[in-house]
């Protein structure tokens, strides 16, 4: 099972803007294959998770997170698939991602804050062993929205010697499909063909997905996690 340890030991959204830079300057984006005219047939493994499923006990987070249900970051599907060098992954949400910095009113004990980023992150336990990786994630991909501002899709892997996923040894850059902000589902796709040993096709691999939002006031304003499961990487 994947640790959640790392889950509260790091903020995201923190690190986004030393990430932006780091694809960017040390990590030129290649050059894109197409995209395939019709890529719903592609995906291949689905999981559905209609509920709103908090954990209160997040660091950065307010006490009263067990009374907010922010739509934009609560997926109500992830739809996974392989073809050729490249993982597909389309993550369908119960609201629709803003398009700009998202007012939020006082209520009850909820107090007035803009929530400005989220992000939906995936991390995979490849070797079946925790005491590799950081904390045992071996490979983690992230779909990040800067409300107004920008989209990052990228994956990292290799931690050897860190027990931090943002103290990368390998970092791919991913791309993003359709949807995103202003839409309720996005479409974005990695180029695993540098991955190796990290992305072992025809391997079952154990994930771990959460998606969480962070506004001025608080880094995890609405946190929301799917259990862990069990995925056969298509060959």
């Amino acid at each position: 099972m994947l640790s959640r340890r790392l889950i509260i030991a790091v903020s995201f959204f923190t690190v986004m803007a030393l990430s932006f830079v780091t694809v960017y300057i040390l990590y030129p984006k290649p050059e894109a294959d197409p995209w395939p005219q019709d890529y719903t047939s592609i995906f291949s493994y689905a999981i559905d998770d209609e509920g709103s499923d908090f954990d209160e006990d997040i660091s950065g987070a307010p006490s009263y997170i067990d009374e907010i249900n922010y739509p934009a970051i609560n997926v109500t599907k992830v739809s996974l698939g392989v073809e050729d060098n490249y993982l597909y992954m389309r993550l369908n949400y119960a609201g629709e991602v803003p398009s700009l910095p998202f007012q939020i009113t006082a209520s009850g004990n909820i107090e007035a804050q803009i929530v400005e980023a989220q992000g939906t992150n995936i991390a995979l336990e490849v070797d079946n062993n925790p005491d590799t990786g950081a904390l045992g994630v071996d490979i983690f991909f992230a779909v990040n929205f800067d409300y107004g501002e920008r989209t990052q899709v990228y994956a990292n892997y290799d931690f050897s010697g860190t027990d931090d996923i943002h103290e990368n040894n390998q970092h791919i850059e991913g791309e993003l499909g359709e949807g995103g902000m202003g839409y309720d589902y996005v479409v974005v796709r990695y180029d695993t063909s540098r991955m190796g040993q990290f992305f072992p096709r025809g391997s079952m691999v154990m994930m771990e997905f959460w998606s969480e939002a962070e506004s001025d006031l608080y880094h995890h304003f609405d946190f929301e996690e799917i259990n862990a499961v069990q995925w056969t990487i298509p060959q």
